[in-house]
């Protein structure tokens, strides 16, 4: 018997909690770039971690389920940690 699955938890499974983490770890790194740059360094990074383990959170919880929501987040998550290095860059020079 399959379980259901409601969009509600999906919204709660650990890996979309990582990717929220993420987010605002990038957000902070790109507000803090021009004032704190060693504490903006340290939140990218961390959200750099936060992608590399979310799929191993996701495969050892059961939470692989493929859902469109998880996708989206993933796809915009990683597509602006990977420019923002460079988004940042020329914001500052």
């Amino acid at each position: 018997m399959t379980q259901v699955v409601t969009a509600s938890k999906v919204l709660w499974y650990y890996p979309n909690i990582i990717g929220y983490i993420r987010f605002i770890l990038m957000s902070a790194a790109f507000i803090l770039a021009r004032t704190n740059w060693q504490v903006a360094i340290a939140c990218y990074l961390l959200a750099f971690v936060g992608d590399v383990i979310d799929g191993y959170v996701a495969r050892a919880f059961n939470q692989c389920k493929p859902t469109i929501f998880h996708s989206l987040l993933e796809y915009y998550s990683s597509s602006i940690e990977f420019k923002a290095p460079n988004l940042v860059a020329f914001w500052i020079w």
